[in-house]
Order: structure tokens, then sequence, then C-alpha cells
């Protein structure tokens, strides 16, 4: 009798999955918009997320300049 090694590993999801969007749920982008200036609007927060997501040690939140564009087109 063989043993089945499949059920020891998780099944992957489907590639034919539909998309949040194909099933009728869209996202509310002003809400999300405000959320993220929200947490972010502290200068120690931001960079504390530029530097998770650019693998840096940054230390200082006053060398940090952003920019942010409002009423932009997006295509």
């Amino acid at each position: 009798m063989q043993k089945n090694n499949r059920a020891a590993f998780p099944k992957p999801p489907s590639a034919a999955a539909p998309s949040a969007e194909a099933a009728g749920y869209t996202a509310n982008r002003t809400y999300k918009d405000n959320l993220f200036r929200l947490i972010f609007q502290d200068k120690k927060d931001l960079l504390s997320l530029y530097n998770a997501l650019n693998g840096s040690d940054y230390q200082n939140p006053e060398d940090l300049v952003s920019y942010t564009i409002d009423d932009a087109i997006y295509i």
C-alpha cells in the first residue's frame, strides 16, 4: 500500500480565483487615502514605513521630505 504524501502540503490558492473587483467589491480610495495620511502624518511613523519598505536604517525624521499629489489623474 502506498502512502499519499500530498495531504501533508497545503493546497495552493487557485489561479482562477475571482478578484475582489470581479466579485462586485470596490475600494473606497478616499477612505484609504485619508486613513494612510492620518497614520503617517507623524514624520517618525513615516520614516519607519520608509525604512521598512527600503531596508534602510535612517534615524532622523526631520531629514524626511514628504511630497503629496492632489487631484491627480491615474491612467
